[in-house]
């Protein structure tokens, strides 16, 4: 039980302090909040519906100071923020992405906040929001990450182990649903940082993990001064 014990209070205390590392950021000007900041790494991620409907070789030539993320860096991103992906639906067992997952999961909660933080398009019906990023693997493959919320019913997330390939181009029709990663660094030289940033949560949240933790790091704690008392 005490095993037991501790490995779920180091599991969500660490999970809590890593997913408080996005946070809503300006792009352009003040209280634009066209970005978002990972603060663990100090990379500014611009909001993927700023480059939605430009082909992934045009995205970096739109703004300047900005440049592409590295493949490392966006599937650091993904995986992090998507850390409960489970491939699912006859699609999503194909390319290896969760699909139509149920209003009630964690899976849809994850969308809806990717959207929230990332931007969104609206589809050809008004409640289907797509938010998906290009980027270029190792292997300079294009890829694509993101979320698909299906209005109030359903949603798809995609991570790093979507297999779909977009090197070949995307057509017309679709293209204005895809965005590409494109980031700047807070700070004057991009950090070789790459550790998996999930979406945020309130401070409250990790406070209430410490209550309910400390109580029993405490208690175990003791039982250790106790034990080598008697034993001196």
């Amino acid at each position: 039980m005490k095993i037991n014990t501790w490995i779920i209070c180091s599991f969500l205390l660490v999970s809590s302090i890593t997913q408080a590392a996005l946070v809503q950021w300006d792009a352009f000007e003040s209280n634009d909040k066209k970005a978002v900041k990972d603060e663990a790494t100090g990379l500014i991620w611009l909001d993927l519906d700023q480059t939605a409907g430009f082909t992934y070789q045009d995205a970096a030539t739109l703004y300047s100071g900005w440049q592409y993320a590295s493949y490392d860096m966006v599937e650091a991103l993904l995986d992090g923020f998507f850390n409960e992906l489970k491939v699912s639906g006859p699609l999503g067992s194909t390319y290896l992405f969760e699909q139509n997952c149920a209003n009630t999961s964690v899976c849809y909660r994850s969308a809806k906040h990717w959207q929230d933080l990332f931007g969104a398009v609206t589809g050809d019906k008004y409640y289907q929001q797509y938010s998906y990023g290009l980027y270029a693997d190792e292997n300079s493959r294009i890829r694509m990450g993101g979320a698909f919320v299906n209005g109030s019913g359903s949603a798809n997330i995609y991570a790093s182990q979507f297999t779909s390939d977009y090197t070949d181009g995307i057509s017309a029709s679709q293209n204005i649903f895809y965005g590409s990663f494109l980031v700047k660094a807070a700070t004057p030289t991009f950090q070789a940082l790459t550790a998996p940033a999930a979406h945020s949560v309130h401070a409250p949240a990790v406070w209430g993990l410490l209550v309910f933790c400390l109580p029993w790091l405490s208690s175990n704690l003791l039982s250790r001064q106790r034990v080598s008392g008697c034993m001196s």
